[in-house]
């Protein structure tokens, strides 16, 4: 009976609550290379706290040409770089896609030999430790109209261990392509649209109600420009197993202040169990904002908004990455760039669950590049990876980590309404002692400002409650910041009284 109490009161909804802060930056780092430039495409956490980040190198060669690899760095929970390793020589690696999966490795994939005809392609697997799994190297022989122009934009691990990627070839077709568990070729497709621009941006393995594979879903733009009456619009397609186009759907309504309809350009997405949500940017002449949108899996609109324009100014946001957070929201990495293109910044925002966003924070603005992707640590702080500095300078991988962002909560408030109750206590030792991840909010179960959660707390508490004891610290009795330094973190906590 106690235990069916103690389920009810934390199972009470948690909102996100006040709009917080944007958290101050735990370190920085830029690493020195050989080569001249250096493009990350993806960063994840490793088994020991650190991070590992995979992308591509440019080596400068003697007679002005140039020759990329792919690469994998580990670095250290603080940021020091703990190893690298660089993967092909010989041929011209560029990597342009990447993922984590789910073995701690990544899967990437982009184009060999950049000046060849037809033009050719990889994809790797590398395992959690940086050692190369497989490589394979394909070359795309269909007719071309003019140059041969292939990109790889996003590849994504699959459920029978291969992988899947997708990208553009010949300036707007989709071009999409499948290997099996060691890397070999099981079959690529030309997806020709007339309305389609520029490939695709993303892709998703489907499943069948019954729970096998039944297609993929790739995600990219329509052509048009709202200019000439014909907005662009985020474009969902459906295919089949092997890649043949089974439906189509289009997305985005968007308008000026004026009622214009505006240009919506998908830059990334994220497929997740029960939506799809879209980042990308519209076009404000002379700004560009951050867009979201989010899309069932019954293909239906959920929510579409764009980032309030009136924090940017002068700047304009050019999304680059994001990842969903603990409390149901999104991280946003956006290439912060200032309208006459003379400074550029790596860009963060935090959104809740339905895009609006709650803080956003310039990082690092004398840098002259920006972010490529992001993720989510342990300590529920951000890891942003990207590269510092360009022509003519070489461009350095740099990463930095922000502390655990800032936000309000009621100390004692354990089940976030409101109120210091029986419940609160309930919740510290159902916390402690039967599942710590129902407590969303541990510096709020820290009654006594100890830097501890434990049954102290709800000591503190019964004594508070019942005995005239002493009121728990600050932030109380209205909500606020923690103003203590502790190892404690508040994933979300509601600030809604309404119950």
């Amino acid at each position: 009976m106690v235990a069916a109490v103690v389920g009810f009161l934390l199972s009470l909804p948690h909102v996100p609550g006040a709009e917080g802060e944007p958290p101050a930056l735990s370190w920085i780092s830029t690493y020195d290379s050989a080569y001249f430039s250096t493009c990350p495409r993806a960063v994840q956490p490793t088994a020991d706290g650190g991070y590992a980040i995979v992308g591509s190198v440019c080596e400068m060669l003697p007679d002005s040409s140039s020759v990329s690899d792919a690469f994998f760095v580990r670095v250290g929970p603080d940021g020091a770089l703990v190893s690298q390793e660089v993967f092909g020589g010989g041929t011209h690696e560029f990597v342009t896609a990447a993922q984590a999966t789910a073995d701690g490795g990544f899967v990437l994939a982009g184009t060999v030999s950049h000046d060849s005809d037809p033009p050719e392609y990889t994809v790797l697997k590398v395992g959690a430790v940086g050692v190369l799994a497989w490589q394979s190297v394909s070359v795309l022989d269909v007719e071309w109209e003019g140059a041969p122009t292939l990109c790889i934009l996003e590849v994504r691990e699959t459920s029978d261990g291969g992988a899947i990627g997708v990208g553009m070839a010949r300036l707007h077709d989709i071009f999409l392509v499948k290997t099996d568990a060691a890397g070999l070729l099981e079959w690529c497709q030309i997806i020709v649209l007339d309305d389609c621009e520029s490939g695709a941006i993303g892709v998703a393995e489907t499943f069948a109600d019954g729970g096998g594979p039944d297609g993929y879903l790739l995600c990219g733009a329509t052509a048009g420009a709202a200019a000439a009456g014909n907005p662009r619009q985020v474009l969902l397609v459906q295919t089949d197993t092997g890649g043949q186009v089974v439906s189509r759907s289009s997305y985005g309504s968007l308008t000026n202040s004026d009622g214009t309809p505006l240009d919506h350009t998908p830059v990334c997405w994220l497929p997740l169990p029960d939506r799809y949500v879209v980042f990308g940017h519209t076009w404000h002449q002379p700004n560009a904002y951050p867009m979201m949108m989010e899309i069932g899996r019954d293909g239906d609109l959920r929510w579409q908004r764009e980032m309030d324009p009136a924090a940017w100014d002068e700047w304009s946001a050019f999304p680059v990455a994001f990842t969903p957070d603990a409390d149901g929201g999104y991280v946003l990495a956006s290439n912060a760039t200032t309208n006459n293109g003379l400074t550029s910044a790596f860009s963060l925002a935090k959104t809740d669950a339905q895009g609006a966003v709650l803080w956003q924070q310039r990082y690092g603005e004398d840098i002259t590049s920006g972010p490529y992707a992001v993720c989510v640590a342990a300590d529920h702080s951000y890891v942003v990876t990207g590269s510092s500095g360009g022509w003519p300078d070489p461009a350095l991988l740099t990463a930095f980590k922000t502390r655990p962002p800032l936000i309000p909560f009621l100390r004692g408030d354990v089940n976030g309404d409101c109120f210091i109750d029986l419940g609160d206590v309930i919740g510290v030792l159902w916390g402690v002692f039967m599942d710590g991840s129902v407590v969303s909010c541990w510096d709020a179960a820290d009654a006594d400002d100890s830097g501890r959660a434990g049954v102290s707390d709800a000591i503190y508490l019964l004594t508070f409650l019942f005995r005239d004891g002493d009121s728990p610290p600050l932030p109380y009795p209205e909500a606020g910041f923690d103003p203590s330094d502790d190892a404690l973190d508040c994933r979300y906590y509601s600030l809604d009284d309404s119950s």
